[in-house]
């Protein structure tokens, strides 16, 4: 239909998803220094947090996952 193929071309025009491993923020606040990690999926200006309070190995393993998923 006219409205899937319009859709489908915006989706190709995007650019693609990332998981991303960041440090920190507001939501960290009070949690020790190894449970401070978080995993964001990001699309150009886009961004959308996965996952708050994971020790580094877990984010970097989970955004691995995510990226070998989505790519």
């Amino acid at each position: 239909s006219p409205t899937c193929r319009v859709r489908a071309h915006r989706e190709r025009r995007r650019g693609p998803v990332k998981a991303e491993v960041h440090f920190g923020s507001a939501s960290t606040r009070g949690r020790s220094e190894d449970h401070s990690w978080m995993v964001k999926l990001r699309r150009e200006s886009e961004e959308m947090i996965v996952v708050i309070g994971q020790t580094r190995q877990g984010a970097q393993h989970l955004a691995r996952r995510l990226n070998d998923f989505l790519n």
